[in-house]
């Protein structure tokens, strides 16, 4: 009873900031604490006064945000209303920092308001998606060419001979840098002290390459260069991308393109994208009515000797299977990933695919629905789970020389150094043979 009135008092003053802030008294359906003070009672506690008073706030009506100082105390109150879920996930997906934010913040937390169990709900939705989406890997190939480019360029200015040009350069690669790795370990937007917790996590060795000094951390130049040589040690590739046409198709039908590979943007588009190398592209004549993509297909940890062998194996697919059915292309992914089970990399991937269908799925029905009651989406959820159907080895044969490739790839995941390292290769990969094979994520059968 003593803890639910110093609530109460909590409960008061959120409600008064967000009377302030709208103008207006909202109905207010929940509270839940989060944070590293989520389990005070008094307001009194020094605790409180260490860091912000966290607060994801339930309501009928707009979301919004407030972070304000009330009564000698940092309220951030991250208000939503319940019936947006589907929103947001999709804008976790996408790396919105206000969905970030409340997929990230509920490890922890009080419920100190509820009605109709409706903040237990959002919490079990909310954990069950974020432990989805966490033990996966969406590749996008459109941010992470954006991210290399970046790279590059502020890589190249770090040789210039001004000191304070060089100072800023580097200041502007690190931010690339991190956003570029963040992307890749961790499905929602990274920022300040939480970042740093996630990359402690996923990156061994991290606090060995950070210096102390005079009480702070600071970032080295060794230290950026380091982790650019380990994630992206390729900036760019000899392969430019095009939208799949039906001009260029007759090319390749014709014989006039010989060596190509396809590929993606990212991993729910259901664009075809065909990867040509730089001599097949400037032997045609009317190469200027290809539609360019600024796009490349590096996978990231790998070497340029791993990424050609890699690459390789997308032509050979490409080529074999151009002219053959789905079906066929089908059976052909579906061996390919018994093959991934097979070296113990099949539970990484299929995660991942759960993902992507469980996305996919949810943009389906935000096209005819834009609020869902929790309760309905809890129920929709529980039957989620879908077994994925393996073809049998003695039912389908992939060529001898697309094997032998695979057992090469198969070499380089293996031998990563952390988890996190397999599993970014193993989803990469897999998920660029699939495009190769013209397969998209709704194209997968279950069983």
């Amino acid at each position: 009873m003593e803890r639910q009135k110093k609530h109460n008092v909590l409960i008061q003053n959120i409600k008064k900031l967000i009377t302030i802030y709208q103008g207006k008294s909202v109905i207010i359906k929940a509270i839940i604490f989060v944070g590293s003070n989520h389990s005070i009672t008094d307001l009194d506690d020094n605790l409180s006064r260490d860091s912000d008073l966290d607060f994801i706030v339930l309501v009928e009506g707009d979301t919004f945000s407030i972070n304000t100082n009330y009564k000698d105390h940092q309220y951030d109150l991250t208000i939503i209303n319940p019936s947006n879920f589907l929103n947001l996930i999709i804008n976790g997906y996408e790396r919105s920092p206000f969905a970030s934010k409340i997929f990230s913040s509920l490890k922890d937390y009080t419920i100190i308001k509820d009605t109709k169990n409706i903040a237990r709900y959002f919490v079990h939705m909310t954990n069950k998606i974020y432990e989805i989406l966490v033990n996966a890997v969406l590749p996008n190939f459109s941010a992470n060419s954006i991210f290399l480019d970046n790279i590059k360029a502020n890589l190249s200015d770090t040789k210039k001979n001004d000191a304070t040009e060089v100072f800023f350069a580097y200041d502007r690669l690190s931010t690339h840098v991190f956003d570029y790795i963040s992307r890749l370990i961790y499905p929602f937007n990274l920022s300040g002290s939480y970042r740093g917790k996630m990359f402690k996590k996923y990156l061994k060795n991290l606090r060995n390459n950070v210096s102390l000094n005079a009480g702070q951390y600071f970032i080295n130049d060794k230290f950026i260069e380091g982790w650019i040589e380990k994630f992206s040690p390729i900036l760019e590739c000899n392969y430019r991308a095009f939208t799949f046409s039906s001009s260029l198709k007759e090319k390749v039908l014709s014989g006039q393109i010989e060596l190509f590979y396809f590929g993606y943007d990212n991993i729910l588009s259901e664009n075809t994208i065909i990867f040509l190398p730089e001599e097949e592209f400037l032997k045609n004549k009317d190469k200027m009515n290809f539609e360019a993509l600024n796009l490349s297909n590096i996978v990231p940890l790998f070497s340029k000797p791993q990424l050609d062998s890699y690459t390789s194996l997308l032509s050979l697919l490409s080529i074999e299977y151009f002219e053959r059915n789905q079906d066929s292309r089908k059976k052909a992914l579906e061996l390919i990933l018994k093959k991934y089970h097979d070296q113990g990399l099949g539970d990484l991937v299929w995660q991942s695919i759960r993902a992507a269908l469980l996305i996919d799925s949810i943009k389906e029905i935000t096209l005819e629905k834009d609020y869902i009651r929790l309760e309905d989406f809890n129920n929709w959820l529980k039957n989620f789970d879908l077994p994925l159907s393996l073809v049998k080895e003695n039912e389908f044969n992939l060529p001898k020389d697309l094997d032998e490739k695979l057992v090469e790839i198969f070499t380089y995941i293996k031998s990563s150094v952390s988890y996190k390292e397999t599993e970014i290769k193993a989803n990469f990969t897999f998920f660029g043979i699939m495009k190769s094979l013209r397969i998209n994520i709704d194209d997968i059968d279950f069983e």
